[in-house]
């Protein structure tokens, strides 16, 4: 009413209540635009994502494309492609499965070498090489420096050997014994596809080339006595001596006797964003495709990764 003066309380009650208010309303704009530009991140994020998964299928189908290709046999067991798609860099490596070492196949001794030459001292060496056929057999029948169920719980691991073939190599990182580092420095090393006791020699790296070396093979025979090449395979036969060209004299080539390669891809897109994938394809001679792809690993765990 006219005449009436505001009590100070009243006023200050309010000037409080204004200043909760303007608070309240700039916290509300800050969530606000904090969420908005979350959500416009994972946009851009989901976006990359899905353009970097189309060109590393790109790069893959280019590396089928090299493979065709004819060309000089290269000195190096391996194939390395540099391209550029829309923008993106593509680095592209392509090595022959055949020169790795099969986990299902090979013998305790050559795992335990190929460890040891990867840096692992060599009674750890032998114990892995001793726990990868434990794992893989289907009885619970230790090894001499081997590893089953009840020595994994005495590691505390819940989880004992497979009793069972690996299915991929990244099953050796469950082995006992094998470190996150042992690991990284040996997964290029090794495969589960190719059915071989040994790695071809032309196709393996200078680290396996070595454990070979350490570890000389029995000269095969038939089932009827006759030696056979040192591969194991009568001449003519698909990966022999006669089909590599070894018998002749003749350079030894990148391809692989079996058709089966891995895949390494790196690309970097224009805006920096950068992914990785793996690939294992099987050149097929016939059919509508040239190749089958038999296994897909986007981003996986690099060998120079230290876990």
């Amino acid at each position: 009413m006219p005449g009436l003066s505001t009590p100070d309380g009243e006023r200050g009650i309010a000037l409080v209540a204004a200043l909760w208010f303007t608070v309240a309303v700039a916290g509300i704009a800050s969530a606000f635009s904090t969420l908005a530009f979350g959500e416009a991140m994972r946009a851009r994020n989901l976006v990359d994502a899905i353009r970097a998964r189309a060109v590393l299928e790109a790069g893959l189908e280019q590396a089928v494309y090299a493979l065709q290709a004819p060309r000089e046999r290269p000195p190096e067991p391996e194939l390395r492609v540099d391209w550029t798609f829309d923008g993106a860099l593509v680095a592209i490596r392509i090595t022959g499965e055949s020169g790795r070492v099969d986990l299902n196949q090979a013998d305790a001794r050559l795992v335990a070498t190929v460890m040891q030459e990867a840096g692992a001292p060599r009674d750890v060496a032998l114990r892995i090489g001793d726990a990868v056929v434990d794992w893989r057999d289907s009885n619970d029948l230790r090894q001499p420096n081997g590893a089953e169920a009840r020595d994994y719980r005495l590691a505390g691991r819940e989880d004992g050997p497979a009793n069972a073939p690996f299915r991929h190599v990244a099953e050796l990182r469950d082995v006992l014994g094998v470190t996150p580092e042992l690991y990284a420095r040996t997964r290029e090393l090794f495969t589960v596809a190719t059915g071989e006791a040994r790695p071809r020699v032309e196709l393996a790296p200078e680290l396996t080339r070595r454990a070979l070396r350490a570890v000389p093979q029995q000269r095969p025979t038939s089932d009827d006595g006759a030696p056979l090449p040192d591969d194991g395979r009568p001449d003519g036969e698909p990966g022999g001596a006669a089909a590599t060209g070894a018998s002749r004299g003749e350079p030894e080539g990148f391809r692989d006797p079996k058709g089966l390669y891995t895949v390494r891809l790196d690309i970097r897109l224009a805006n920096g964003y950068v992914a990785h994938a793996d690939a294992l394809i099987w050149m097929r001679p016939d059919g509508p495709r040239p190749y089958r792809l038999l296994d897909w690993e986007p981003s996986p765990l690099r060998a120079d990764a230290s876990s």
